[in-house]
């Protein structure tokens, strides 16, 4: 799954979000308008996995 998100709060450029979900863990990672990689994400397949996931999100929107 790949989503997009625009800061709102700061009017920051859009930032593109991907993840590949698997039965134990799920990897998440984010890119820029130009495709160059911001940062990644490895989270574990049930609530805290989820809750770290919701985390990194917030990072990715200011």
């Amino acid at each position: 799954m790949i989503a997009r998100l625009n800061s709102l709060n700061s009017g920051g450029p859009m930032i593109y979000v991907g993840t590949d979900i698997g039965k134990e863990k799920f990897d998440v990672c984010s890119m820029d308008n130009n495709g160059d990689l911001i940062s990644t994400e490895q989270c574990t397949n049930d609530s805290k996995g989820f809750e770290k996931f919701i985390e990194y999100l917030k990072t990715m929107t200011g």
